[in-house]
């Protein structure tokens, strides 16, 4: 079984180092791939030093900061090239608990995806201010009112997927977003191609170091996209 996780940076030279060694205290046989925009802080330096010590590292360097959802094609295109049977979506700001990596692979092995839940029974989030929380919990209400899935948590970016689902969705012919909206994008795009998800709590804390790039601009982003998801319904069976 070969697990790869893909984990997008942009300045993040203060968790980069951490991270890495944490997931690779979890299980030694994971694959890890950073997908780097170019982060003027050098964290693709970090890396490259760490890939001496760790045979299963990889690094993408892009030219440019282009937005999450291009970051997870490069990803998601280097895992399906390479044979990896799971494919996951981590942040590297210590958000996402490296714990419950052996848990999500698990689950996935009946080809469901499995999503890290702030919003479930046993969920958390951690380090939140009142009208960030109001504000994730409204765009995730929208999100199910408006697609018309019972998925509780949308924007969540740790989940698991198997191969199989990521060549079904063939996720670049279907016009997903570029931003933090790719999260609502793709597992939309999942569903509607038959598959079906499964929700995990997690405790979700707030970064360790480095600064959010959560703005209002994300926000709209994703309130649009959804619309267009809607409105562009298409069928992957």
């Amino acid at each position: 079984m070969k697990v790869l996780i893909v984990i997008p940076t942009y300045n993040e030279k203060g968790n980069i180092k951490e991270i890495i060694e944490e997931i690779f205290q979890v299980d030694s046989h994971y694959h890890i791939l950073i997908v780097d925009d170019n982060s003027p802080d050098k964290t693709a330096a970090i890396v490259k030093g760490l890939q001496r010590k760790y045979p299963n590292l990889n690094l993408i360097e892009r030219e440019f900061r282009e937005g999450l959802g291009p970051a997870y094609f490069a990803g998601f295109n280097f895992a399906l090239k390479n044979n990896f049977d799971y494919i996951i979506q981590m942040d590297a700001d210590f958000s996402h608990e490296p714990q419950i990596l052996p848990l999500l692979i698990a689950l996935s092995a009946h080809n469901h995806f499995v999503i890290a839940s702030r919003y479930i029974s046993g969920g958390k989030i951690k380090g939140w201010k009142f009208k960030r929380r109001l504000l994730s919990r409204l765009g995730n209400t929208y999100a199910g009112v408006i697609l018309g899935f019972q998925i509780k948590d949308w924007t969540s970016g740790f989940c698991c997927w198997p191969q199989k689902i990521l060549a079904k969705i063939n996720f670049q012919d279907v016009n997903l977003p570029d931003g933090y909206a790719f999260q609502v994008a793709i597992k939309y795009r999942a569903l509607e191609a038959g598959f079906k998800p499964i929700e995990i709590p997690t405790i979700f804390k707030e970064r360790r170091r480095g600064k959010s790039k959560m703005g209002v601009g994300i926000i709209n982003e994703a309130s649009i996209t959804i619309l267009r998801l809607r409105m562009n319904k298409k069928k992957f069976r």
